[in-house]
């Protein structure tokens, strides 16, 4: 017994007895590996053509293929075709169409046309600089359908061999025209791939075009701005955008004349504008400039800083008058302070949207922003062309005329705007001119706020007579000529008609708030002629002085002294140099 457990901690002792005819059976050798037959070349490139959109070769955008090719036996047959491109970049191929294109085949003549939906750089082809790799694309074909067993693969053929460039013209559009002005997606006229709104938004982008006019249709709009374009690049002049100060390129547009056609020529200098961030040379205006007109009669130089040759200025001066401002001054090329106040009255018009179409709100689609105050900046120069097309313009924010009385000839409101009332008209021979302008009326006619202020000053003006100062917030008005406080006294014998009108209506004084259309004062009686006997005699005329400042100074608003103001004051006014014409603030108002 002891014999049978012998080695029974042995693991293999309970194994069964292995016989012969039990042990396995080798397995046969395998049988060798046949190489795997090549695919059949049935096609061959005959040509291929890559079609180059009228915006250019650009990532992720389509373009279309068409080209030939050729069957290698009479028996091969298909009615559509798959094809393939192929990158090869750093010997690493990737297929950036997966699935193939599809493209119709016409059998007889092994011809076809495919649209490649995108061109973009495979990942595996990304550098660490996000240029465009230096890759080399192929193409091959397979065939698809009963005749074709198999995946059929062409000879490879390295692309483009050949671009055939898409002009466009007016008369053109794309998807986005066809959808918009229902016209058919065929014909000689459709250009596909959008790119009628692709080369409309460029446009856009250099300033050639207003915002939200890409509708994908080349119509007489895009044409204009086409040959501006092409009279822009003829020249060697570029301007940089937010730089201010023109460039010169040493390679313009080789071309004689501008004919509104989107050729190779015009599209390469399109996106060579686009890449160096050039827009549509629009100079940055400043105050103290001048160009070629602004020199007349003056000893400025041609040359520097502030000189502009040809009329940039004087065009802005025109059409700043176009929109209500700068509508009293000379056209002279001369960046001065009254060209300065009405560039400064547009932007502020513009920012808050109070332009108005026919007395009416105007609504341009857009306010202007991020300008440059007081500087005619590209967006102002943009902004006023919008203005101007739109035929909008300025309303100066005083609203109401600061009387009230019949208009008839013995007083003659509308005398201010020329003669001895109007505002720079000639004071002591000549000495000084008028600072303001003259509204003749009554004694102890009523004078009325024209706007919402504050009573800054009530003093001693001028030929027994006071003013009052008030602030009206973005502006001051002095309201000159008014009755003094105890008016009897100052005026003994003669009395103001209305026994009530003695200084400034009850309850008022410095400091006080005034609303718009509130009763202020009183005109008053001047008294400046003397009788032999030095006895004062009332002036023939009664009147309300009015003057008007920007408020951008500061200090007393009489100058005494015989300073001549730099800049813009030409004549001595004896002002503050803020002093501006309050002439079509007037002529502006709604009378109550």
């Amino acid at each position: 017994m002891a014999e049978e457990w012998h080695g029974i901690n042995d693991p293999g002792y309970f194994r069964k007895p292995v016989n012969a005819e039990d042990k396995p059976k080798p397995k046969p050798a395998p049988e060798p590996i046949k190489p795997r037959e090549p695919l059949a070349k049935e096609y061959k490139f005959k040509d291929v053509t890559i079609i180059e959109p009228a915006q250019g070769f650009e990532l992720n955008k389509p373009f279309d293929i068409e080209g030939e090719i050729e069957p290698y036996g009479d028996k091969v047959k298909a009615s559509k075709i798959l094809l393939s491109p192929i990158g090869i970049y750093n010997n690493k191929e990737d297929n950036f169409a997966p699935g193939g294109i599809e493209a119709s085949l016409n059998q007889s003549t092994w011809k076809f046309k495919a649209t490649c939906k995108s061109l973009y750089e495979p990942d595996s082809f990304a550098r660490d600089d996000k240029k465009s790799a230096d890759a080399t694309w192929k193409l091959f074909v397979r065939a698809e359908g009963k005749a074709a067993e198999k995946s059929l693969e062409s000879e490879r053929f390295t692309f483009p061999r050949a671009s055939k460039f898409v002009e466009l013209k007016k008369g053109d559009y794309d998807e986005d025209g066809a959808k918009k002005y229902n016209k058919s997606q065929s014909g000689e006229n459709f250009k596909p791939h959008s790119v009628v709104k692709s080369l409309q938004g460029d446009l856009i982008k250099i300033g050639l075009l207003p915002k939200d006019s890409d509708d994908g249709y080349f119509g007489d709009q895009t044409e204009k701005a086409i040959k501006d374009f092409q009279n822009y690049a003829i020249k060697s002049e570029r301007l940089k955008q937010n730089a201010g100060k023109i460039e010169t390129t040493t390679k313009p547009l080789d071309q004689q004349n501008a004919d509104g056609i989107v050729n190779k020529k015009t599209r390469d200098e399109i996106d060579t504008w686009l890449k160096n961030n050039w827009i549509k040379p629009v100079l940055t205006l400043r105050h103290g400039e001048y160009d070629q007109n602004g020199t007349n009669g003056d000893d400025r130089p041609r040359e520097g800083d502030n000189f502009h040759s040809g009329d940039p200025i004087l065009e802005n001066q025109k059409s700043l008058q176009k929109v209500n401002v700068y509508t009293d001054f000379t056209l002279d090329g001369w960046f001065h302070n009254y060209m300065l106040e009405a560039v400064q009255q547009f932007q502020d018009a513009a920012e808050k949207g109070t332009l108005t179409i026919d007395g009416k709100p105007a609504d341009l689609g857009e306010k202007l922003t991020k300008y440059q105050k007081g500087i005619l900046c590209p967006k102002t120069q943009a902004h006023l062309e919008l203005a101007i097309k739109s035929n909008a313009k300025v309303i100066n924010e005083i609203i109401i005329i600061p009387m009230r009385f019949p208009l008839d000839a013995k007083y003659n409101d509308k005398g201010y705007v020329s003669g001895e009332r109007a505002f720079g008209s000639s004071r002591n021979h000549g000495k000084r001119a008028h600072a303001g302008c003259d509204l003749y009326a009554p004694v102890g006619e009523k004078i009325f706020a024209v706007d919402d202020g504050v009573i800054t000053k009530y003093r001693d003006f001028y030929g027994q007579t006071f003013a009052l100062e008030i602030d009206h917030g973005t502006y001051i008005v002095r309201y000159g000529e008014v009755q003094p406080p105890n008016a009897y006294n100052a005026y003994k014998n003669d009395p103001p008609p209305e026994k009530d009108c003695n200084g400034l209506p009850s309850d008022l004084k410095e400091t006080d708030p005034v609303t718009k259309g509130q009763h202020i004062a009183f005109v008053g009686q001047l008294r400046l002629d003397k009788d032999k006997n030095g006895k004062l005699h009332n002036y023939p005329r009664s009147m309300l002085h009015f003057e008007l400042y920007k408020k951008e100074s500061s200090g007393s608003l009489t100058i005494t002294t015989k300073t001549t103001y730099k800049h813009v004051i030409q004549r001595n006014y004896q002002r503050r140099d803020d002093l501006i014409d309050p002439t079509k603030s007037l002529e502006q108002t709604t009378k109550e």
